[in-house]
């Protein structure tokens, strides 16, 4: 909506940002959401780390929170406030999941994928290429 989200971020049931205020933040992983959290603002994760990284949508407040790097085996838990005023959605892969107040995000215990690529992709290159831009 065009209403500034309230956001409480807790990671491992401690609450780490209470009422942040903004658009919204970004759980990605080392092989999902890189572009997106490049563009909030976020370094990209080697691929094979072992990580998450939480990123701020235009966070109002707290004025300095910088993106995070979580482990990776972290529950990280968004719950929005007042939200019969500031309602917010949630996507999943790029899913619209419709209306939420409360949201955690953790790594699969049982889901995977293997990823594979063409001997002429060099994606450490491309990931450097990503990190220290030509001026």
């Amino acid at each position: 909506t065009g209403q500034t989200a309230l956001l409480n971020v807790s990671v491992n049931g401690m609450r780490r940002l209470t009422r942040a205020r903004g658009d919204g933040v970004l759980v990605s992983t080392p092989a999902g959401s890189t572009a997106y959290a490049i563009a909030l603002g976020a370094s990209p994760l080697p691929i094979g780390a072992t990580m998450l990284q939480l990123v701020g949508s235009n966070i109002v407040s707290p004025s300095r929170w910088k993106p995070v790097h979580l482990n990776h085996d972290v529950i990280v838990e968004i719950e929005a406030q007042d939200t019969w005023k500031r309602p917010c959605k949630a996507y999943v892969d790029g899913v619209d999941v419709g209306y939420v107040s409360k949201l955690t995000v953790r790594n699969s215990r049982v889901a995977g994928v293997q990823l594979a690529f063409s001997r002429s992709c060099d994606l450490q290159a491309k990931l450097y290429k990503l990190q220290f831009p030509e001026s």
